[in-house]
């Protein structure tokens, strides 16, 4: 499997105080074990942080696969997409920056995360993973010092990207990146987003 990263984000000049700044990068994968296997992503990469999330890129009238050589014309259409979605991800951060959310939402949102499970060693794992949730989001937020992470729905959201990125157990670092990239942890981070989301009104 091969993954081919091209960053889609200039900084010249060079930055001096990092803030809440994202880089974006696209990222093709291809797995030689699969027909029509090469996929694109957009990697959205908190710098203060390294959390991340990732979107797949898609296009309805083009099908990439690895069987032929590919020209700039081949990607040129994934390409568009994926600074669409680059500029839909700062909309939606600057929106979630400027939503206010109290404490007792944003617990509510991490225990609804969370479902009830049926077991009760299931059911210890959902305690140990909300109480994680919680004291990243009220105390060990990377990056939690800045303004923009202050009482509002991107801090929130920021502390379900860092769990994903950086606690959430995985078998090896390589094996987490991979599911950031349409895997487990890619679906986790959208529906916390999306829980995030219709709490706030975004």
């Amino acid at each position: 499997k091969l993954y081919f990263a091209s960053k889609l984000t200039d900084r010249s000049p060079e930055l001096i105080h990092v803030g809440d700044t994202t880089d974006h990068w696209m990222i093709f994968t291809i797995d030689y074990m699969q027909p029509k296997s090469m996929k694109t992503f957009v990697w959205h990469n908190e710098l203060v942080c390294t959390n991340g999330m990732t979107k797949k890129v898609t296009e309805d009238a083009h099908h990439l696969s690895h069987r032929k050589i590919r020209d700039f014309d081949d990607i040129a259409p994934y390409l568009e997409n994926a600074l669409l979605e680059c500029s839909a991800y700062e909309d939606l951060k600057d929106k979630l920056i400027n939503k206010k959310i109290d404490p007792s939402t944003a617990r509510n949102v991490i225990k609804q995360f969370f479902l009830p499970k049926e077991t009760e060693e299931e059911d210890k794992k959902r305690s140990l993973n909300i109480s994680r949730l919680e004291r990243i989001y009220e105390h060990d937020l990377i990056g939690g010092h800045l303004d923009t992470r202050q009482g509002n729905a991107f801090r929130l959201q920021q502390a379900f990207t860092q769990w994903t990125s950086h606690h959430r157990k995985a078998k090896t670092e390589d094996y987490r990146f991979s599911q950031k990239l349409g895997g487990d942890l890619a679906r986790l981070d959208s529906r916390a987003t999306e829980l995030i989301r219709e709490a706030v009104g975004v």
